[in-house]
């Protein structure tokens, strides 16, 4: 079996298989659509509070949320 075949075969595995678990850890794709709904909501918060703010100073921007494999 060639190099290439094997990374067409790992990389077409299923979310929940035992090679992905132990890359990713138990992170699933509900996971991260909830991780990315999270980040666009605290930029869309952002971005109001930055341009309704008037004379005070800037808010922090927003922090992304933690991911196992970033």
């Amino acid at each position: 079996m060639s190099v290439r075949r094997l990374l067409v075969l790992v990389s077409r595995l299923p979310r929940d298989s035992a090679t992905v678990t132990a890359d990713l850890g138990p992170w699933s794709t509900q996971m991260e659509l909830l991780a990315q709904t999270r980040d666009l909501l605290a930029e869309a918060n952002y971005l109001f509070r930055s341009a309704t703010r008037g004379s005070a100073p800037p808010p922090a921007p927003p922090e992304l949320f933690p991911r196992p494999f970033r």
